[in-house]
């Protein structure tokens, strides 16, 4: 089932560039599918990614984002494998996801409530 699910996110976030509406509703429907936030983590995590990537309320954008950083605190070494003869470890592959999607959630905050606030708020 992991493969499977990390393949139709990579296929819906594909689908996404073209009809965002349609792979919404995709995203939507194998967000029930893997359970929701009761579901596995790196699923939960993957899937809130992509659903953060097609949404076209930026307050919807930064849930999504949210609830993908929250996945991805919950997933661990033991359940996130990596090649070991790639030298990378599960870690360290979470930390660079978390990277992109702390950015993502940023750039929905600056755009919710202005870059112009945000720089007003920014200490000196």
């Amino acid at each position: 089932m992991d493969e499977d699910v990390l393949v139709r996110v990579g296929q819906m976030t594909l689908q996404g560039h073209a009809d965002r509406v349609s792979a919404r509703g995709q995203l939507l429907q194998l967000w029930r599918e893997i359970g929701g936030v009761d579901g596995d983590p790196v699923h939960q995590c993957a899937v809130a990614h992509a659903l953060a990537d097609v949404q076209d309320d930026i307050g919807e954008e930064l849930r999504w984002d949210l609830a993908a950083l929250d996945a991805a605190g919950d997933v661990t070494d033991e359940r996130l494998t990596v090649a070991t003869d790639k030298g990378a470890n599960a870690g360290l592959k979470v930390a660079s996801i978390v990277g992109g999607m702390l950015v993502g959630a940023g750039a929905a905050v600056a755009a919710s409530v202005g870059v112009a606030s945000v720089r007003a708020a920014r200490p000196r």
